[in-house]
């Protein structure tokens, strides 16, 4: 009996010295964002390497659900909210760690996922996360409720957002204060209204001191953050000042449990089975047997856990070494294919130069041919065309000389027919009684315009001159009444045909028909005016 109380006490000593109260059966899960690769705004270089970080030391530390996201965009967010709020449902501790741009607009803050462009402030609700929404899915743990933001960074996208006029005031710098109700903390990595900065390192200054303090075992989270918002101020020269919203309980709540002292005296071989049980349930933490090497350090178990420290540093170093030489063959396999890719590349850019160069050939051979072609052409058209017009030259010059002659014929042959008829008329005349000239004999001498128009004549119009000497006309004859029949030579015509003419002068105007004899067509009406 005495046996069985001893090892009672052992084990409850044990537990104490590991787990403070209900911790050993306490369910802790978390969800890590961290964006950087931004599309329209400034890429943030750390907020990825903080998340992987800080994920990595949760699981190491007793978390039982992590999950790691990064470079969200805004439906892989909410998503990635929804199922954590499921796995939060029940949790004795839930933790939501965000690193990224963020922004607060009329005293509402809001998370940014990569894709958001937010041209305007109406676009918030359908490309940005509120923290509220956030808050929500944190507050369905039981007993303490973290979300941790490094977010107040200098995000260009607020600059150049257009606000509704409802909006009375501009996006302020980094975000908003805020008071959340119920045992819930909420952590920025810079006070409201202030900036934080990424950071020159691998790490955010805030991401460091997290990243020291947070898993400290037995540290009650708001000390934790006191000691994270210590370390921040130093590291960033008092510019960056660390702050926490909200309260908890009068209890003592780390979120890593702590070693604390058995409430009993305890033999050395009690000493040495809670050292035993303590190095056992310390095991895959390095911050918890480090604990264990400093309490127990009077024991073989101290010893073990310093060895376990090393061997576990030893293997992460063995680790690191695998991944960096995983990491380098990968970068070398990479750069050959890389170099087989250019070469492959540069053989495949220098057959479609040769390609083309030859297409080009091609061409300016096909561009040669076809222009010697129409030169050809031209040569043939233009000597044919030479040829046609020496033709026609010549073909006009017989045509004008056949004319000519015609003309020449025709001319004589009227002045033949004139000279009949005047000579025919002579004898009538001379035949006739000599009687006295009437009066107002030679009253239509002068120069005469004669206008004529033929409609189916070829042209339709023309004009010309006439002299009247006392009662005479030439080839025609004129009565003292007035009336008039002549012929005339029309040179407009094209083979100069002769046209008769008759009708009647009066004062200094006249009018009559006409006709041209070859032509039974070609007639129409002309008028007189002396001049």
């Amino acid at each position: 009996m005495r046996l069985v109380f001893r090892l009672l006490v052992v084990v409850c000593g044990t537990l104490a010295g590991v787990a403070a109260g209900l911790a050993q059966g306490e369910k802790r899960v978390a969800l890590v964002i961290g964006n950087s690769a931004y599309q329209h705004t400034r890429v943030l270089p750390n907020p990825r390497n903080d998340a992987e970080a800080i994920a990595k030391l949760l699981r190491a530390n007793g978390f039982v659900d992590v999950t790691l996201k990064h470079d969200l965009d805004y439906r892989a967010m909410r998503e990635a909210m929804r199922l954590f709020g499921e796995a939060a449902r029940g949790a004795d501790i839930a933790l939501f760690y965000y690193g990224g741009h963020g922004i607060e607009v009329a005293g509402e803050n809001y998370l940014i996922p990569t894709d958001a462009k937010l041209l305007r402030d109406t676009d918030l609700e359908y490309e940005a996360v509120t923290l509220a929404s956030v808050l929500g899915v944190v507050g369905r743990a039981k007993r303490l409720r973290v979300a941790i933001l490094d977010a107040c960074r200098n995000n260009p996208l607020g600059e150049s957002m257009t606000l509704s006029a409802g909006i009375m005031r501009s996006v302020t710098r980094g975000l908003a204060r805020i008071e959340p109700k119920g045992d819930v903390l909420v952590a920025y990595s810079a006070r409201a209204g202030t900036l934080a900065q990424d950071g020159v390192g691998r790490h955010s200054p805030y991401a460091e001191a997290l990243l020291k303090h947070m898993m400290t075992p037995g540290l009650d989270v708001r000390l934790m953050f006191g000691k994270v918002r210590d370390q921040v101020l130093a590291a960033t020269r008092q510019q960056q000042e660390p702050y926490i919203y909200g309260s908890l309980s009068g209890d003592v709540i780390p979120l890593v449990p702590g070693l604390v002292a058995p409430p009993h005296p305890v033999t050395r071989q009690d000493r040495f089975e809670e050292a035993r049980q303590a190095f056992q349930d310390a095991k895959g933490s390095q911050q918890r047997l480090a604990a264990v090497a400093e309490h127990y350090k009077d024991t073989i178990y101290g010893e073990y856990a310093r060895q376990e420290i090393q061997a576990m540093l030893k293997a992460e170093q063995e680790r690191n070494r695998a991944e960096e030489a995983t990491k380098q063959a990968a970068e070398a396999a990479k750069k050959k294919a890389d170099e087989e890719a250019r070469a492959k590349a540069e053989t495949e850019r220098q057959r479609l130069a040769l390609l083309q160069q030859d297409e080009q050939r091609k061409r300016i051979e096909a561009a040669t041919a076809r222009q010697a072609a129409e030169a050809a052409k031209k040569k043939a058209d233009d000597d044919a065309r030479l040829e046609a017009a020496a033709a026609k030259k010549q073909a006009e010059g017989e045509a004008r000389a056949k004319r000519a002659t015609e003309e020449a014929a025709e001319r004589k042959r009227l002045k033949q027919e004139e000279e009949r008829k005047q000579g025919a008329e002579e004898t009538k005349i001379a035949a006739l009684p000599k009687i006295e000239k009437p009066a107002g004999s030679g009253s239509f001498a002068g120069s005469w315009t004669i206008t004529w128009h033929g409609p189916k004549c070829t042209p339709s119009s023309g004009s010309y001159s006439i002299r009247i000497e006392g009662d005479f006309i030439h080839l025609g004859a004129l009565t003292p009444s007035g009336r008039v029949r002549w012929s005339q030579r029309i040179v407009q015509f094209a083979r100069s045909r002769t046209g008769h003419f008759s009708g009647g002068l009066r004062g200094n105007s006249g009018s009559g028909q006409f006709r041209v004899g070859s032509n039974p067509a070609c007639k129409g009406t002309w008028t007189a005016r002396r001049n």
